[in-house]
């Protein structure tokens, strides 16, 4: 598994398929998310100072993170109101237990504080209960680092339907449940609706099929002020599942060993996107910005733009529609953030208990909820959700907000999926192909094929590691936390 350093990793800003990239929560404009960001914050009232830790001999500490949402900023302030509720909330609740802030997981991807945190659970410290998402699920797997939560969920009775299918299944590995959902954000489609009128479509249908969305698209398509206007933008590596299973394929095999994208349904995926690409329907996913810029009429956003929604979309005429369906059936892209156990800790079943009150209950996710508006995990927090936003977010009040839930249990979210040993190279091969197919150079049937035989290969290779050969790359990785991984188009 290749690992790259603090500062050769630098994102370029464009996705892996060759289209811009920008960070999977968006990039706000920084004031109105100040504003807006604060005032959820004052809404919450005066922040109480926590109370001093004062753990006797039998109070087992319990270190924590949790997912801040960047639309927010963490401040004093914020750590103030966390702290503070976890305090009454848990700690007060729970004799003899006290849940600790490590410190926030990376928001937005990033990945300075993971490779941290996953440095230092190597070196046998480390948080009990750790927070992170996209490509460092597979290093956290494969170093034993989380623990496997199936037995905890049969013995507590937590039946895993409360969360959103597709996510659970994200997070499980060779058939153990490795962690919990952070939050849940399934992309729908934001439109213009001011644009469409200008060229006398119509709206679309929420039933919409794949062939509908592609005859309204390429009627959007075109040149305005001698810039392209597309039809809409869609989520592609190394999101792409969700398209991938739309037409019968997938990108990996269950156990996540054997790349499949040589297979027929995968292709078939693979030809429409890229035949919609070069007539210049679609292009790759940009958030809420080309909706803004008017360059895009559809985008598919995710339950993390809906700052940006409500920030930058209020002087246009627009709405959500749910993403169209497939030839195979329904599905869209989700993420993957997660919450899990460190497999080190000193208090496994103590942490279970931390960890099912952050993750598996309501009280914490609806205080994120109402504190930063971020989207639940829970399915059955999604009506108070859209309450509790558009009576925060005026822009958003007559918005069809209910479509991100509607995805969310349905289970049609898909997160990208990772190679168990080689992401990184893995991510680095299939995006080389990706751009010589993009640029023509080469087939969508050739490019996979030969994508696919060079993942199989190194995945292959990878489990033939010898032992010395194990502890040097895990050796590699403990030397952070100036170690970063690297997720192309996230």
């Amino acid at each position: 598994m290749r690992l790259i350093r603090a500062g050769t990793g630098v994102s370029t800003g464009r996705d892996a398929s060759g289209g811009r990239a920008f960070s999977r929560r968006g990039l706000l404009a920084a004031g109105a998310a100040t504003a807006l960001g604060g005032a959820v914050l004052a809404a919450c009232g005066p922040v109480p100072r926590a109370a001093s830790p004062t753990p006797g001999s039998n109070v087992i500490e319990l270190l924590y993170q949790f997912h801040w949402t960047v639309s927010v900023p963490w401040t004093p302030a914020s750590r103030g109101l966390v702290e503070s509720f976890v305090e009454a909330n848990f700690n007060s609740r729970n004799r003899g237990l006290r849940a600790v802030l490590y410190q926030p997981g990376d928001p937005g991807g990033g990945w300075a504080v993971t490779a941290a945190t996953m440095a230092a659970m190597l070196a046998g410290n480390g948080p009990d209960i750790f927070c992170a998402c996209c490509a460092n699920l597979a290093p956290f797997v494969v170093y034993n680092l989380m623990l496997p939560l199936d037995a905890y969920l049969r013995r507590d009775n937590v039946d895993p339907s409360i969360w959103s299918a597709g996510h659970i299944r994200a997070l499980t590995w060779s058939g153990a449940l490795m962690a919990l959902p952070a939050y849940d954000g399934p992309q729908v489609m934001g439109y213009r609706q001011d644009l469409l009128d200008d060229l006398g479509l119509g709206y679309p249908d929420p039933q919409w099929t794949y062939a509908d969305a592609a005859k309204l698209w390429a009627a959007c398509s075109r040149q305005v002020g001698g810039k392209q206007q597309y039809g809409a933008a869609l989520q592609w590596y190394d999101g792409w599942d969700y398209l991938l299973h739309g037409w019968g394929g997938a990108y990996l095999s269950p156990d996540r060993k054997t790349c499949l994208i040589d297979q027929a349904g995968a292709i078939a995926a693979g030809e429409w996107f890229y035949q919609q690409l070069a007539n210049k329907v679609i292009t790759y996913r940009n958030d809420v910005n080309g909706l803004v810029d008017g360059t895009e009429v559809f985008s598919v956003l995710g339950g993390w733009d809906v700052f940006q929604e409500a920030t930058r979309l209020g002087n246009f005429k627009w709405d959500l529609v749910p993403v169209p369906r497939w030839p195979q059936g329904s599905y869209t892209f989700t993420n993957n953030d997660f919450l899990g156990i460190h497999a080190g800790s000193q208090h496994p079943d103590q942490a279970w208990e931390l960890l099912r009150w952050l993750a598996a209950e309501p009280d914490f996710e609806r205080f994120l909820l109402r504190t930063t508006l971020l989207t639940p995990g829970l399915n059955a927090l999604w009506e108070e959700w859209v309450a509790v936003i558009q009576a925060a977010a005026p822009p958003l009040r007559t918005k069809h907000l209910e479509y991100y839930g509607d995805a969310a249990r349905a289970g049609i979210g898909l997160p990208s999926n990772y190679t168990l040993y080689q992401p990184t190279q893995a991510e680095t091969v299939i995006s080389g192909w990706l751009a010589r197919i993009a640029g023509g150079k080469v087939s969508v049937t050739d490019g996979f094929r030969q994508a696919a035989r060079m993942v199989n290969a190194m995945e292959a290779t990878a489990t033939q590691l010898t032992p010395q050969e194990a502890a040097a790359q895990k050796a590699f990785v403990a030397r952070g936390p100036g170690i970063v991984q690297v997720a192309p188009g996230l």
